[in-house]
C-alpha cells in the first residue's frame, strides 16, 4: 500500500523544492562584463571585485533595478549605482554612463561603457563591481559580489586571477 503513495510523496517533494528556486534566484546577479576576476573582494581593503574589461566595452546592469546615482568617486572616477528590488545596491566604476538617474533598467541592459579614466586600484583596464545592502547606504555594508553572481564565472572565479 505504501508503494502506491511514493509517487505522490515524491511529486509533493519536487514541487516544494521547485517553489524555493525563485526565492534563491531573487538576489542573483549576472556578470556586468565578460572578463576574469583580477582582484578579489576584501571587506577591509577592496570592497568589490575587479573584472578585466576593455576600455569602451559595454557594461551591463547585473539585475533589474533603478539608477540611483551617476557621478564621480572622491578620487574622480566616474561611476553608476543601481538600487535593486531585493534591497541591494550595485556599483560600477569607472563607467561613462548612458543612463539617467531614476531610470528603470533590466538585467543585461547597457549602463554605459568602461571609461578610459582608470580605477586607481590597478593599471590593468577593469570594471570595479561592488554590492552593498541598500539600507546601509550611509555607512555601506559591502557584500562579496561572488556570493551573488551566477553564470560563467560563478564557481571558477572564487580564486583571483593574478
Amino acid at each position: 500500500m505504501i508503494w502506491r503513495k511514493i509517487p505522490i510523496i515524491f511529486s509533493i517533494l519536487i514541487a516544494c523544492m521547485l517553489s524555493l528556486v525563485p526565492a534563491a534566484l531573487a538576489n542573483s546577479f549576472i556578470w556586468p562584463v565578460n572578463g576574469e576576476v583580477i582582484t578579489p573582494f576584501s571587506q577591509d581593503e577592496h570592497r568589490g571585485i575587479d573584472i578585466s574589461a576593455r576600455i569602451g566595452e559595454p557594461v551591463m546592469a547585473a539585475q533589474d533595478g533603478v539608477i540611483h546615482w551617476i557621478g564621480k568617486t572622491p578620487a574622480g572616477e566616474p561611476y553608476v549605482s543601481i538600487d535593486h528590488p531585493g534591497g541591494i545596491t550595485t556599483t560600477y566604476l569607472p563607467v561613462q554612463a548612458s543612463v539617467s538617474k531614476g531610470q528603470t533598467i533590466k538585467a543585461g541592459e547597457t549602463v554605459g561603457t568602461l571609461s578610459s579614466e582608470p580605477d586607481k586600484s590597478s593599471a590593468v583596464p577593469h570594471l570595479h563591481f561592488g554590492l552593498f545592502d541598500t539600507a546601509t547606504r550611509d555607512d555601506k555594508n559591502y557584500i562579496n559580489p561572488l556570493d551573488f553572481l551566477i553564470g560563467k564565472n560563478a564557481i571558477s572565479e572564487k580564486k583571483p586571477v593574478l
